[in-house]
């Protein structure tokens, strides 16, 4: 969905106490294919993927099901680059056969990541799944945009909801279930508002993850437009 938020609210030129964010857009029962859509719109994408090896006891089972990030940008794009600070994690996905993760710091090798692409133009780069577990989200995407601006064109982000029905069920039951590596939970307009504000411009932003199952489909009666799916997928760019 292209972004209808006003400007001079993503930029806190003015102000709203109470601002609607009605999602209007198409409905995708998964985020990963929100991500082959994406890269389907640019047919030789070159690619970073940050934090590319993920929780290494779920690559297998994530591979076999078909949900590794890394394999599946892997086989949509030209060209990728996995960027990783887990060397045991990176040794475990070259014995799997993926060879070209690097061990390297996203904010700081700036230079050899951009080195492994030849000084070719970047399409993406991609946060799967990580940006919650961030100190300091902002200040890191105003890093990165300051030091890839000139060198990538767009920046794609994938985040799980604060408004995932699951959430909602446990508060029903007085419960806050979380991760214990998270620090935020987002919004679709708070996610627009964190990348506006480290100074990226939102193009577009996708709920995925249909409220599913014998029970849960009737609560599509009750939040509407799929406010209760799982994860939030935003693309901006530089």
């Amino acid at each position: 969905m292209r972004i209808n938020i006003p400007e001079e609210f993503l930029n806190s030129k003015s102000v709203d106490n109470g601002f609607y964010f009605k999602y209007d857009g198409d409905f995708y029962s998964n985020r990963f294919d929100v991500i082959i859509k994406i890269l389907s719109e640019c047919k030789t994408a070159r690619c970073i993927d940050v934090g590319a090896v993920g929780y290494i006891p779920n690559i297998k089972k994530s591979i076999e099901k078909g949900e590794w990030l890394h394999k599946i940008i892997q086989e949509n794009s030209e060209e990728l680059i996995g960027v990783d600070i887990n060397k045991e994690g990176i040794s475990y996905c070259e014995a799997l056969g993926y060879e070209n993760i690097l061990y390297a710091n996203i904010e700081e090798d700036v230079e050899e990541i951009l080195k492994a692409f030849n000084d070719n133009p970047i399409d993406y780069i991609f946060f799967g799944e990580m940006l919650h577990e961030v100190d300091d989200p902002i200040g890191m995407l105003s890093r990165i945009h300051t030091r890839y601006k000139n060198y990538v064109k767009s920046i794609v982000i994938t985040v799980p909801s604060i408004y995932r029905i699951q959430n909602i069920l446990y508060a029903l039951k007085g419960i806050d279930k979380n991760h214990t590596e998270n620090r935020f939970w987002y919004s679709p307009y708070s996610l627009c508002k964190m990348v506006s504000m480290a100074g990226y411009s939102v193009k577009d932003i996708y709920l995925s993850g249909k409220i599913s199952g014998r029970f849960l489909k009737y609560l599509n009666f009750i939040f509407k437009n799929n406010i209760c799916s799982e994860h939030i997928i935003l693309k901006a760019d530089l």
